[in-house]
């Protein structure tokens, strides 16, 4: 896939932006893709199927994204696929430990939440980890470029590696994404429908007691000192 030129440029007589012929054309053959997408799945929006439901020659769908998986990879980024938890800097970069819980299990819900709000983008996630490797590899290639942007500001503070509340973090963040995830496919969770607000709010209520239990069980023990 070539690097995408920016989506618009300057109207010379408002100053407005302006969005560029071709920028269109990548506009048109996204949102054809997402319109199928949520229609029919991923399994049928091959590239013909895109260029009939977009109006366009199927050239131009190679021409742009340089195929499926480019396309795939494009869309994903117009959605923010990899979403950031620079919002809860402050709190997951705090001094204090209790603070930083708070802020990490702030974090696993609202991500997990705004995921699952989020149809096209469940739709994606689903089929890049159906194991399918061209599109996984794009997939892969974007969500590294994304994260490296949000990621450079903790690699050096010690804080955000918290060698207690990592090994929570990470697997509890992996557990609420993937039921987000499922939530768009398959709800039925052990009789928990994930696709209703009362059943994902049970269940993101179980995932914020054992995050809970968790940090309270690798909480450091304070020391008491020995009388002289």
């Amino acid at each position: 896939m070539s690097e995408a030129t920016p989506l618009t440029s300057a109207d010379a007589r408002s100053g407005k932006p302006k969005l560029r012929k071709s920028d269109r054309t990548r506009i048109r053959i996204i949102e054809a893709f997402e319109r199928l997408l949520l229609t029919r799945g991923i399994e049928a929006s091959n590239i013909t199927a895109i260029a009939e439901e977009a109006g366009i020659a199927k050239p131009l769908i190679y021409r742009y994204f340089g195929g499926f998986a480019g396309l795939v990879q494009a869309c994903a980024e117009r959605h923010r696929l990899w979403s950031s938890d620079e919002v809860y800097a402050d709190k997951i970069n705090a001094p204090d430990r209790d603070t930083r819980v708070l802020g990490l299990k702030q974090m696993m819900v609202h991500g997990a939440t705004q995921l699952r709000a989020r149809p096209i983008v469940l739709k994606i996630l689903a089929y890049h980890l159906s194991g399918n490797s061209e599109v996984s590899q794009a997939l892969s290639k974007s969500k590294r470029r994304m994260g490296h942007k949000y990621m450079a500001r903790y690699e050096n503070d010690p804080r955000y590696h918290d060698p207690e509340l990592l090994p929570v973090r990470m697997v509890l963040y992996g557990a609420t994404m993937y039921l987000a995830i499922r939530s768009g496919s398959d709800p039925d969770y052990n009789g928990i429908q994930l696709n209703t607000k009362a059943g994902w709010d049970r269940m993101m209520r179980m995932c914020e007691q054992v995050f809970e239990q968790c940090a309270a069980a690798t909480k450091p023990k304070k020391t008491r000192r020995k009388k002289a």
